[in-house]
């Protein structure tokens, strides 16, 4: 692997990451209005676990949040009302008709060893 390709890694890596804690951010001031009073300690390791556990899986997948604003920076359609493209909508009903008309596969039982 070049140094280019390699450095070009590191950065996606790195924004990956910011763009995590940036959303892991928010969804934490959320969760801490909502968690009932308890002992300081006990919060503490609670809301600690639980912004772990959503650190690694939102880096893991590679969880983003693209707004409006930015999708329209990037020359992006816009969003309908229900968040989704006309695009993703046609791709999406496309998927569920190929699934709705795909044939079924069958299934014979086998008989048991001893019956006639």
């Amino acid at each position: 692997m070049s140094g280019r390709m390699a450095l070009q890694q590191s950065m996606r890596a790195d924004l990956r990451r910011v763009r995590a804690q940036l959303l892991l951010a928010e969804v934490m001031r959320i969760v801490r209005g909502e968690v009932p009073d308890c002992e300081e300690v006990y919060e503490s390791d609670c809301l600690r676990a639980i912004t772990r556990k959503l650190e690694d899986l939102f880096r893991q997948d590679g969880v983003e949040v693209l707004t409006d604003y930015t999708r329209q920076e990037m020359g992006l359609p816009p969003r309908g009302p229900d968040g989704w493209t006309i695009e993703e909508i046609h791709a999406m009903e496309r998927l569920r008709l190929e699934r709705m008309t795909a044939p079924l596969p069958m299934f014979i039982p086998l008989p048991k060893a001893g019956t006639p």
